[in-house]
């Protein structure tokens, strides 16, 4: 519940901001935690193959999917996905 309201609190503050104010806490945040396009990249490769699992698919089946579809080796998709 505490962070259901702290979203609320967030929301209405986004509401009241300007949009580059709100650009620049991304901006800080992304250098904060050092985030960059792969980090990304991976995050959201990870998420597809959590929902691609789900569906039963094939494990090697999701890594061919997976590469084809973000332009990477299945290796690397298998490296990503395995990585803690």
């Amino acid at each position: 519940m505490e962070k259901d309201k702290a979203l609320q609190v967030i929301e209405a503050e986004i509401v009241s901001c300007k949009s580059n104010e709100i650009a620049n806490i991304i901006y800080e945040i992304i250098v904060d935690k050092e985030i960059d396009k792969k980090v990304i990249r991976n995050k959201i490769i990870k998420a597809e193959f959590n929902e691609l699992y789900r569906t039963s698919m094939p494990v090697m089946d999701i890594y061919q999917e997976l590469g084809h579809t973000h332009n990477i080796s299945e290796t690397t998709v298998m490296y990503v996905v395995n990585k803690p």
